[in-house]
């Protein structure tokens, strides 16, 4: 209706119509009712619902209701969306009918506690879509409260998680495989705040520091830096952080804290730069590079003991062969003043002269025997010995040598096992020793501390010895020679054993070099410990030859010149050698034929078979060598007795003829009794 004032309102009309007895309209009656706010609050509520209705059906989200058992009422169109279902084919079923049984048989109980009341705030379940798709769904549900209070069913919404839950699935198992790579890799990957401090590093850290990535946390890097390297590396930091590289790499070592085991380790770091640009730490992963140092090491250890064996070789080959042709002309010098002082009148003028010749080739002899035993191929006489008692024994010949500030402390095993060797190379070696630690006092009191005993050497004590020889792990005595004088320098180490270097002057001899030869000889070896100021200790190890014996006595073997019967062939290319071995057996009483080389006395021997009772053969010849004439010989005469003579040692002589019988063997020089002796024990046994 439209008012006076042209507004427009509702209203409702209530009448009765009145009739003529005939039927005929007779009045009416009417009541009008101002509706027109009710129909402005219909119209509201009509917008609402549309809007509601609207909302709910354009949703995303899952929006439903079921009643008391479960079954469906309602369903907005987006469960079509997620299930692949019409809603009217889902609508009366339950929601049991969409779900794994074992998913249904969980979901029924929490069901049931809804039902009787409870809230459901964000339940995961399990739904199967019409295609087979696993859907994960995430609830959010109310009662449904009658009038009377009784709950009638349940309405709620719901989420589709699926893609969610993928995704979170996919981070874990990407997580998994970082911890699996982080934790299954032999390196050792670290996090560091700007402070310094761990914030996480994996289980190596067991290994690399002695501790738990827990125990790790909160620690500063740099105090597990191995002392000698945290300068080194403060400055590669604070270079680093300088500079505009985000990546960067450093080797340094770091110290386990439980063993104080050390690591070399190649760090390659990582600058950890956040979104405003600044540095929030360093991600660091560390390649324990021990091994390969250690590896590295030992290369430059094998290519020094290399070079300095390759060294010692070709000086060993210069020093034997030097000494080797030395001995024949000292073989004549000393030879030739022996047989003229047997000869001269006592009180001849001469004969001090003679007796001053005779001397000076001794200590030439001293000097190319000493070559010889740096060149490893000294003369060497073996018998087993206490080691102990040489040096109790020789102590007190050495008091002359030594300087008199000198105090001599002895710590000698008394049951020591025995070694074999040579007896007067051991003594020459102690002495030698003894000597330089006396001179390293340098004229200042002091003590010289000799100790001896016994060792079982293992590879690794082996491997750190200084001397460069090799011997094999195993049961060996020692002597240690100790001073508390000047100590070696690091350079002056390198050289020791060259021969003829020393700090003291110019031209001292041998000396450590021939020790080293004669340690060389008997298959030991040498460690030197020594410090600036605070003095050195040499010592020397020799195999063990057996259990502890009393001490043994040197014999000195008397020699008797005695008239001899026979012929000997002197095979010699020095001439004053010959010379003089000729003189030396025709004194002697034996005829003697002469040869210049191997082939001159192979055609000696060739024409007086059945006269030559002996051939004195020497090893170093031209035209024919000694080995040469002597197989030569041999098919002349397949009897023929031959003494060998050489100036090397009769172990390395008798190389060539290894194999073949020689009756004998001489080292030059020698003395005219010697000759005499060893021709007399052959052919007048």
């Amino acid at each position: 209706m439209i008012k006076k004032d042209r507004d427009v309102i509702f209203v409702s009309l209530d009448g009765r119509i009145g009739h003529e007895d005939d039927g005929t309209f007779k009045q009416s009656h009417c009541v009008i009712n101002d509706i027109t706010e009710r129909k402005h609050a219909e119209e509201i509520i009509n917008e609402s619902e549309h809007k509601y209705r609207s909302l709910v059906e354009t949703a995303q989200e899952l929006i439903w209701k079921c009643d008391e058992k479960g079954c469906f009422t309602y369903l907005n169109p987006a469960w079509e969306l997620t299930h692949g279902y019409k809603v009217e084919e889902m609508l009366g079923r339950s929601f049991g009918d969409f779900q794994p049984k074992e998913i249904f048989d969980r979901d029924v109980i929490e069901f049931s506690r809804h039902m009787a009341g409870g809230f459901v705030k964000e339940y995961e379940t399990i739904h199967i879509a019409k295609d087979g798709r696993v859907i994960t769904l995430l609830f959010n549900a109310i009662p449904l409260v009658g009038k009377d209070g009784a709950i009638s069913g349940t309405q709620g919404t719901a989420i589709d998680i699926t893609e969610r839950k993928q995704a979170e699935a996919a981070l874990l198992e990407s997580e998994e495989r970082y911890r699996e790579l982080i934790e299954g890799t032999n390196n050792l990957v670290t996090r560091v705040d700007n402070d310094g401090r761990f914030t996480f590093v994996n289980s190596v850290s067991h290994e690399v520091f002695g501790i738990s990535p827990e125990e790790c946390t909160g620690l500063l890097a740099f105090d597990f830096i191995h002392p000698d390297d945290k300068d080194k590396t403060e400055e590669w930091f604070s270079a680093w952080q300088s500079s505009k590289d985000e990546n960067n790499t450093i080797e340094n070592r770091q110290l386990n804290s439980k063993t104080g085991e050390i690591h070399h380790m190649l760090w390659s770091c990582h600058l950890q730069i956040d979104d405003d640009g600044s540095i929030s730490g360093i991600n660091s992963i560390a390649r324990d590079i021990t091994e390969r140092k250690q590896a590295e090491e030992e290369k430059q250890k094998f290519e020094a003991r290399f070079q300095e064996a390759q060294k010692r070789e070709s000086l060993s080959i210069l020093a034997g062969g030097i000494a080797h042709d030395f001995n024949n002309l000292l073989s004549a010098i000393m030879g030739n003043a022996a047989l003229t002082l047997m000869e001269i009148s006592p009180v001849s003028p001469v004969r001090k002269k003679l007796e001053d010749i005779a001397e000076a080739g001794k200590l030439a002899a001293d000097l190319t025997n000493q070559m010889l035993a740096y060149s490893g191929r000294g003369h060497f006489i073996t018998k087993d010995f206490d080691l102990s008692a040489l040096v109790r024994e020789m102590i007190s010949l050495l008091k002359s040598s030594i300087s008199k500030k000198a105090q001599i402390n002895m710590l000698l095993d008394g049951q020591l096992p025995t070694m074999r060797g040579d007896l007067s190379q051991v003594r020459q070696l102690a002495m030698n020793l003894i000597i330089n630690a006396s001179e390293a006092l340098d004229e200042k009191s002091g003590t010289v501390t000799l100790r001896t005993g016994a060792k079982n050497l293992n590879e690794s004590e082996i491997s750190k010895m200084n001397s460069g020889l090799q011997i094999e792990p195993g049961d060996y005595v020692y002597l240690s020679v100790e001073d508390d004088g000047c100590g070696i320098d690091e350079q002056s180490l390198k050289k020791i054993f060259d021969p003829f270097y020393s700090t003291k002057f110019t031209g001292r001899g041998l000396g450590l070099a021939a020790t080293l030869g004669i340690i060389e000889g008997h298959q030991g070896a040498l460690q030197i410990e020594t410090s600036l100021s605070q003095g050195s200790t040499f010592i020397v190890f020799f195999p063990v030859s057996g259990p502890h014996v009393q001490q043994v006595e040197i014999a000195t073997k008397s020699i008797a010149i005695g008239s001899g019967l026979g012929t000997v062939l002197l095979v010699e290319d020095e001439p004053v050698s010959l010379r003089f071995g000729k003189r030396t057996l025709e004194k002697a009483g034996y005829e003697v034929l002469s040869a210049v080389n191997g082939q001159e006395g192979v055609d000696v021997l060739r024409k007086n078979i059945g006269k030559i009772s002996l051939v004195l053969l020497d090893n170093k010849m031209p035209v024919l060598n000694g080995y040469e004439a002597f197989i030569e010989m041999r098919k002349i005469d397949p009897d023929v007795t031959v003494i060998l003579v050489s100036g090397y040692i009769e172990s390395i002589a008798r190389k060539e003829f290894e194999g073949e019988v020689l009756s004998g063997f001489i080292q030059k020089p020698y003395r005219p009794s010697q000759l005499i002796e060893v021709v007399e024990d052959i052919l007048n046994p």
